[in-house]
């Protein structure tokens, strides 16, 4: 009889201006009890795996006992699957303890694939270290944020490395593909397509020993997509600096011992994701603006716009940009009708200078994010002894001005290109301040 038990935080994410980048480990854990009978021959059970429950909160009710259904153990099946075994070990019980609650912004869905990649490694004996899991936690859960800090714990930056096109092509095949069938399906006894290797990324962040993290559990929900649907497709260069200029400080500042509380306070600050998604949330934004360290004393700031909370969909509609209508047909004589067309020609040339000012002036959503996943990391990466040259040469990649400014620069687009770690051993170290020498 083999028994082991695995143990998966909850967490935290979109930590303060850190949207899709920042996540924190909660001491709530997930625990699955599993035992293995490999003595046995056969199994009665689905799969042979059984799963018995035990959980609290609204939605308990509704965990499916099903291997095939179960998201915990699809996730397991998927990484079996993957390495050609088609089913659990003869006969495998898995008790599920879930406190964390479902649909709660703590990550619930983050734990359950953590655990589950976890389950498939181990009931597997497969050879697989964490950052490989974690390719895998990637291929169900888009954003590394939440599954990021459950598999490796404690307050954690993530991003994304840019991948071959086959290789973009491999993570956005739709889940229904990359996990077995659900319960009614048919196994086709196919070889589901395996994660590519090093989707993602993590650096750990020093975390205070005086802060605690409070999680404030609301009675309702609202579903991710929609806290999603609600943020803008570009945002005001503005906007971008003032998060870019918070989300370098704010590792280093939730890191520093003793806290300075106005400091994290500052740094928590947020136009990305948090104004947006404050409105499908009634009475946050009079909370969290009323709320800071002058007039509660210890407090540092809201660390997450909890995205799951659920709302009558006329409030989602409500907080859409209205639709513009065409204007009425006017009939004119022919010479005022010419005139007017002489007008609309000008009017248009008009909108595309503006059109082109709006692309300069605006960002891209992706190159925001790409940006941001890595000015959370620099900071760190440079001022960790010894340096890794890999993680601070991806750290110091950017979308927002090096390409536009390198074409002001002939040939310097080939010299960045062409010089990496691997072929440059060697850079400028910082340089101390002004000094007075006497």
């Amino acid at each position: 009889m083999e028994t082991f038990v695995i143990k998966t935080p909850s967490s935290s994410a979109n930590i303060g201006p850190g949207f899709d980048v920042i996540g924190l480990a909660l001491s709530v854990y997930l625990e699955l009890h599993v035992t293995i009978d490999r003595a046995r021959e056969t199994s009665d059970e689905p799969l042979n795996c059984r799963i018995t429950y035990e959980g609290q909160g609204e939605g308990s009710a509704d965990i499916s006992l099903d291997p095939s259904a179960n998201l915990i153990t699809r996730v397991a099946l998927y990484v079996l699957r993957c390495h050609g075994q088609r089913m659990f070990p003869v006969e495998t019980h898995v008790h599920i303890k879930n406190p964390i609650p479902l649909g709660r912004g703590l990550g619930s869905s983050g734990s359950a694939v953590v655990a589950g990649v976890m389950l498939g490694r181990e009931v597997g004996h497969l050879d697989l270290d964490l950052d490989r899991l974690f390719d895998f936690c990637l291929m169900i859960e888009r954003h590394p944020d939440n599954v990021g800090a459950s598999l490796y714990g404690g307050f954690v930056g993530t991003y994304l490395r840019p991948l071959a096109p086959e290789d973009t092509q491999r993570i956005e095949i739709p889940l229904a593909e990359v996990l077995p069938a659900p319960a009614g399906g048919v196994d086709t006894g196919e070889t589901p397509p395996a994660p590519p290797h090093g989707i993602g990324h993590h650096i750990k962040f020093p975390w205070a020993k005086e802060i605690k993290a409070i999680a404030i559990i609301p009675n309702f929900q609202v579903p991710t997509h929609l806290a999603r649907e609600v943020l803008p497709p570009h945002y005001t260069r503005p906007d971008v600096t003032f998060n870019m200029q918070r989300i370098a400080l704010l590792p280093v500042a939730l890191g520093t011992s003793p806290p300075d509380p106005e400091l994290i306070h500052l740094a928590m600050q947020d136009k990305i994701h948090q104004p947006y998604r404050q409105t499908l949330i009634p009475g946050l934004s009079e909370v969290v603006e009323s709320m800071s360290p002058s007039n509660q004393p210890g407090f540092l700031g809201a660390i997450a716009i909890i995205p799951n909370f659920q709302v009558p969909t006329h409030l989602a509609r409500e907080v859409l940009p209205p639709h513009y209508t065409r204007p009425d047909v006017v009939r004119l004589p022919l010479l005022l009708l010419l005139l007017l067309l002489l007008l609309l020609l000008l009017l248009l040339l008009l909108l595309l200078l503006l059109l082109l000012l709006l692309l300069l002036l605006f960002l891209p959503f992706h190159l925001l994010t790409f940006n941001m996943q890595r000015i959370a990391l620099l900071p760190v990466a440079l001022g960790t002894s010894p340096p890794d040259p890999e993680l601070i040469h991806l750290a110091m990649q950017d979308k927002i001005h090096q390409p536009y400014r390198q074409t002001l620069i002939p040939g310097l687009s080939e010299v960045v290109e062409s010089m990496s770690p691997s072929n440059q051993p060697g850079f400028l170290g910082p340089a101390e301040g002004t000094q007075v020498i006497r």
